[in-house]
């Protein structure tokens, strides 16, 4: 059995920006569902299509093309928010997605890792071709 890694996720809410692409915060989030069963994306403004994005990429399990599936949809919630702008408080759209750990999620976890780790052995042997 493998050895379980420290985690370094602190809570269940993932705080979504503009500094990385949907993908990344897939990854910050299934971290987050292997130490919790809910997690909660945080978005606002501009940042709230990547949140989607991210959210669709863990639930998406298509029936005849099975992608992800590591999650499902619990909860929407969006909101206005005061926050201080350059003219004083200004309203901000807030959006906040609920998902809970889905029945395969470790069986999935384990899956994508003996992936990873096939994968890494061929970039290792590719690498030592030549040599």
């Amino acid at each position: 059995m493998a050895e379980k890694k420290e985690s370094k996720v602190r809570d269940n809410k993932v705080t979504i920006t503009s500094q990385h692409p949907a993908p990344f915060y897939v990854l910050v989030a299934k971290h987050a569902l292997a130490d919790f069963d809910t997690i909660e994306l945080h978005a606002m403004g501009g940042t709230m299509a990547t949140c989607v994005s991210a959210a669709d990429l863990l639930i998406q399990y298509l029936q005849r093309l099975p992608r992800f599936g590591y999650a499902a949809l619990k909860n929407t919630i969006i909101e206005q928010v005061e926050v201080k702008g350059q003219v004083g408080m200004v309203k901000r759209p807030k959006m906040r997605i609920v998902l809970t750990k889905s029945a395969n999620f470790n069986k999935l976890m384990e899956k994508a890792e003996a992936i990873k780790k096939e994968n890494e052995a061929v970039y290792n042997l590719i690498g030592t071709i030549g040599k």
